[in-house]
């Protein structure tokens, strides 16, 4: 299992659940990264916004270029 998240820093993250029980807490300000690891989902790019779709694919409002936004289907990864 896993969570889909994205943030205007790192786009995308693919955060596995499973090592949530045991991860240390952060109880002080980092300067790059600390906690569970992720893996970033370099074909997702531009998110501004995603929600599960169905069980294989999420939908996405995402920036484009020009500045407007696109809805799109993309597969889960």
């Amino acid at each position: 299992d896993y969570i889909l998240m994205s943030n205007n820093v790192r786009g995308v993250m693919k955060v596995p659940t499973q090592p949530f029980g045991k991860a240390d807490g952060i109880n002080k300000q980092i300067a790059d990264t600390a906690g569970v690891p992720f893996e970033s989902v370099a074909s997702m790019k531009g998110v501004q916004q995603l929600d599960l779709l169905d069980s294989t694919h999420a939908m996405l409002l995402v920036q484009t270029a020009a500045g407007g936004l696109d809805l799109k289907a993309a597969d889960l990864p």
